[in-house]
């Protein structure tokens, strides 16, 4: 940016903001804040300053976005050695459910209890997007005994903080997770198991109810208990179909 300062906006030249790009040295997200800085700066000078510049220049290449490796999917095998730990961790419990719902971390902390509908093997929950929101969770059998361990219909939460007795915060979950996994000699984040769920379900469940699932689109009208109920059957469907 410091190279782009000193020519003046009129004697910019595409292939300038271009070489600029090209030999920055950072990564995607920086590429893509100087495009946007700059086609601000040409979109204020066009209509504020009125100056007559080709508005081209900012068509600049800032190539692909660099595919993620902070995330990781858990293996089989470290599933089931947490699988292990169910009896006696509350962790190990909380992780089994993420890993057959792909729910967010913090989307399980908010799950309220009198969105739990163990009868019909389904809960409503989810947060961040409008999809997101108040969607459809099936429960899988092999989570039904973990989520039953946690309902209590006198605490307002599905988790709760017995140290706290209220909500677990993501903070809390989090400094949990790390010492549970930590101890088990394992390295993941919390939004591991969301990963690991996505990556399980590609190839065995449809595209379509992946993102029903995961909350990323075909946000569930939840006033309608028609469309609930067949919903949460299909899904329930769908769910079963996973096994670690």
């Amino acid at each position: 940016l410091n190279k782009l300062a000193k020519f003046k906006i009129l004697e910019i030249k595409r292939k300038d903001v271009q070489k600029i790009i090209d030999n920055c040295g950072i990564k995607y997200t920086g590429r893509n804040y100087i495009k946007i800085l700059f086609s601000k700066i040409v979109d204020y000078a066009v209509h504020d300053l009125e100056l007559s510049i080709d508005t081209s220049i900012c068509s600049v290449d800032i190539g692909d976005k660099e595919k993620s490796t902070l995330h990781k999917p858990f293996t089989d095998e470290e599933i089931h050695a947490i699988m292990k730990y169910t009896n006696i961790n509350k962790i190990a419990k909380l992780l089994m459910i993420y890993f057959y719902t792909g729910l967010r971390p913090s989307e399980l902390l908010e799950i309220e209890t009198k969105k739990v509908f163990l009868n019909d093997d389904y809960m409503i929950g989810g947060i961040k997007t409008e999809a997101g929101i108040d969607r459809i969770i099936p429960i899988h059998s092999k989570i039904k005994q973990y989520i039953l361990e946690l309902y209590n219909p006198n605490n307002k939460y599905l988790v709760i903080n017995e140290t706290t007795n209220s909500k677990m915060s993501y903070d809390a979950y989090q400094k949990r997770f790390e010492k549970f996994i930590g101890d088990l000699g394992m390295n993941h984040t919390p939004h591991d198991t969301r990963h690991t769920f996505a990556t399980k379900c590609d190839g065995i469940i449809s595209d379509t109810n992946i993102k029903i699932l995961m909350g990323h689109s075909l946000a569930s009208d939840v006033t309608n208990d028609v469309y609930i109920h067949k919903t949460a059957e299909k899904l329930k469907i769908e769910i079963e179909k996973i096994n670690y």
